[in-house]
């Protein structure tokens, strides 16, 4: 899949250039690192932005004990766009210091069925967890909707990358 380097971001700027929080986090004077993929909100390519994710992971030397958590915080907000958002999804994966950025946006059109909402999950449900995972695995989580669409935002406090 082709990596891109342009996603609008809320503030009209472009993701591939740092979306709003994840440049905050770089001017405060930590070691910046990002990545960025634009995919068709469809079930295969969750694997698609996960293997994307375990390859920055990689490049950037984080710790095996980290990349599970990150892993399975791409892989809810991915599948979150692929069940309730729009036909496109950017997912982006930045390292700030010692704090790793997951967002997922969905744009374009309006997938079939549109905007899909689960009920709160109960103890029997199969589907509907998702966010209360990334909640429990990330320091920080945001939803966002705007234009249309939705951005939902992760950062997860990593050990000592190399």
């Amino acid at each position: 899949m082709p990596v891109t380097s342009k996603l609008p971001c809320d503030d009209g700027q472009w993701a591939g250039q740092q979306c709003p929080s994840i440049a905050r986090a770089a001017m405060s004077g930590a070691h910046f690192q990002c990545g960025t993929i634009r995919l068709p909100t469809r079930a295969d390519h969750v694997r698609t932005a996960r293997r994307f994710t375990d390859d920055l992971l990689t490049r950037w030397s984080l710790p095996e004990e980290n990349r599970a958590s990150v892993l399975l915080v791409v892989s809810e907000l991915a599948t979150n766009a692929v069940q309730h958002g729009r036909v496109n999804m950017a997912v982006t994966v930045a390292l700030a210091g010692s704090t790793l950025h997951v967002e997922v946006a969905d744009f374009g059109e309006p997938a079939a069925p549109p905007y899909t909402h689960c009920a709160d999950a109960t103890d029997e449900d199969e589907h509907g967890r998702g966010l209360d995972i990334v909640k429990s695995l990330a320091d920080h989580t945001e939803i966002l909707q705007e234009n249309g669409g939705w951005r939902a935002r992760a950062a997860i406090s990593i050990s000592a990358a190399c």
